[in-house]
């Protein structure tokens, strides 16, 4: 293996750990992460893409995203949701002016993003049903 294939791929680990992170971390940016992981792993190993494409947490986000179908609207709702809980956790824990300030405004600029993709009526096909 090359030394380029080799820093592609310890980036995409890197982008895919963040990304993980971003599930239970509010402002965390795990769809920024999701692609970049997708994107070095598309250059350092077709196993780890396909792999990526398969997983639960990530899989269906990045084949909407990749084919350009759009996000089913039931994930825009469970995903505005969880994050507005995550950050009025962390409001509620910091209890800082300027962490209700930042957090809000962040808030809103990513569900503004979110609803302004385009939603997709979701129909699964056997294989992907498990």
């Amino acid at each position: 293996m090359n030394v380029k294939r080799l820093l592609f791929m310890i980036a995409g680990f890197l982008l895919l750990g963040v990304a993980f992170i971003g599930i239970f971390v509010p402002g965390v940016p795990r769809t920024g992460s999701i692609i970049g992981a997708s994107f070095f792993f598309s250059r350092s190993s077709k196993r780890l893409e396909a792999w990526l494409e398969r997983t639960y947490f990530f899989g269906p986000f990045l084949r909407h995203y990749r084919y350009g179908e759009g996000i089913p609207t039931s994930l825009k709702v469970f995903s505005i949701s969880l994050m507005w809980v995550g950050m009025i956790i962390s409001m509620w824990i910091v209890n800082e002016t300027w962490m209700y300030v930042f957090l809000t405004s962040l808030g809103l600029i990513i569900t503004a993003h979110i609803l302004t993709i385009r939603a997709k009526v979701l129909s699964l096909t056997l294989k992907e049903r498990g």
